[in-house]
């Protein structure tokens, strides 16, 4: 007779304790949302919500009890997306423009003014019109 295959129980305390690092790591990305740090901001929150999300994959959703080909899968995206974004990068920073192409006009240039005649006058006077009115 085959046995059946029972799933083990998960202890709650490791949920709980992967629920307190999920709020411990949003209450982190939220603090350091305050502060100033410059060109570190963006890799920081990145940092933040990576380790969220491995969290969230790990014992959420069981990876650390499967066997490593379910892992696998992950791994290989992780790969070719790291891949992908190595290639654009490199692509961006090597780019040149040969010869550097001409800023275009954003618009007409404005009319130059002239300065009022003198006297405080536009211009002559109007001609009077024709039968004496």
């Amino acid at each position: 007779m085959p046995q059946e295959h029972v799933a083990e129980s998960t202890p709650w305390t490791r949920y709980l304790w992967t629920l307190m690092a999920l709020v411990a790591l949003t209450l982190l990305s939220f603090a350091l949302s305050f502060l100033r740090t410059g060109a570190w901001e963006i890799p920081i929150a990145l940092l933040i919500a990576v380790v969220k999300s491995l969290l969230v994959l790990l014992f959420f959703m069981h990876l650390v009890e499967q066997k490593f080909i379910n892992a696998f899968a992950i791994i290989v995206a992780v790969s070719f997306l790291a891949l992908l974004l190595s290639l654009v990068v490199a692509d961006v920073a090597t780019r040149r423009t040969f010869p550097p192409a001409p800023l275009p006009a954003l618009s007409p240039p404005a009319p130059a003014l002239s300065p009022p005649a003198p006297g405080g006058s536009a211009g002559p006077p109007p001609e009077p019109l024709p039968g004496g009115r």
